[in-house]
């Protein structure tokens, strides 16, 4: 009898069909597990990146006017030749017609021999920084107002045409746009800070946005802001519970019951075809014997039924 032959075909056949949905089940729940151990976390860290690029942008084009403004004023030919005459009262004309140009900002005109200039040569030229941690010692720190606005300093060397140092142009100017950028970025990034590099190698605190319980000893980002002594700082809030790393026992359980109801289904349909075939062979079995004795009667098909 062949029916043994074909129940073991019959059975390779649910096997090979219990193997392909095994393998889409268990394709798609790792692929609902990546997704959730990849998708928050990629947002969230975007999202801070995106605050961060933002805020050194405006910073460094509020800084860049700034350093622009003092070079325009040092390479102006009457600045020039107010420092060269050595005359007082030619100076300070001279910096009082700069501004009624820059009404917002403190401007000074500093000879070489002033020995007020001594007072910014602990930070390198052309570049801009802040004087308001300090007080009148360049080690002793002053607490800021938090509501205060920043108030930046460049200073820019004065040269004549042959190259000779005729002193320095001084530019302070309270910059409250600093504040407004800060509190601008999005309480999701967790903790920002403007830092200063101080002589003395520390980095003091400008600015603070955040919650500040989040500082640790390292950030998480660090940008030094270019033609500034200044850095942004920040700590990352942490990142909300991934749906895979956090549940990693959910999706085993959902593959583990995919696989039992595949299993479930493959052995019914085993089951179900085994009987029918059978049925029909045993139908087909008949249907032949009547035909070799010559009888007639009605033989019942599973796969199709009809009267002979």
């Amino acid at each position: 009898m062949a029916l043994p032959q074909i129940k073991l075909s019959l059975a390779r056949a649910c096997l090979v069909a219990f193997l392909a949905l095994e393998l889409a089940v268990g394709s798609v729940v790792y692929l609902l597990h990546q997704k959730g151990m990849a998708q928050i976390p990629a947002e969230h860290s975007t999202e801070a990146t995106d605050a961060r690029r933002i805020a050194t942008e405006r910073i460094l084009s509020l800084t860049d006017a700034l350093r622009n403004a003092a070079a325009h004023i040092a390479t102006h030919p009457q600045t020039i030749g107010s420092l060269s005459s050595g005359s007082e009262p030619q100076r300070l004309a001279q910096q009082a017609n700069i501004r009624a140009f820059y009404p917002n900002a403190e401007v000074r005109l500093l000879p070489v021999n002033n020995t007020t200039v001594t007072t910014y040569f602990a930070d390198p030229l052309y570049t801009v920084y802040s004087r308001q941690p300090y007080g009148t010692g360049a080690t002793q720190p002053k607490k800021a107002s938090a509501s205060a606005p920043l108030e930046a300093c460049t200073v820019h060397p004065v040269t004549d045409a042959q190259s000779n140092l005729r002193g320095f142009v001084v530019i302070d100017q309270q910059i409250p746009q600093l504040r407004a950028i800060f509190d601008a970025m999005p309480a999701s990034i967790g903790y920002a800070e403007l830092q200063q590099f101080n002589v003395s190698g520390a980095h003091s605190v400008l600015l603070r946005h955040g919650d500040e319980s989040l500082k640790t000893a390292t950030p998480n980002e660090l940008v030094d802001l270019t033609g500034t002594t200044w850095r942004v700082a920040m700590w990352h809030q942490a990142a909300p519970p991934r749906i895979g790393a956090a549940n990693d026992r959910v999706f085993f359980e959902a593959w583990l019951l995919a696989t039992l109801l595949v299993a479930m289904v493959s052995g019914a349909l085993y089951f179900v075809l085994g009987k029918t075939l059978q049925s029909d062979m045993r139908a087909l079995l008949t249907m032949f014997g009547d035909i070799r004795h010559n009888r007639l009667r009605s033989v019942p098909l599973c796969l199709r039924r009809r009267k002979l």
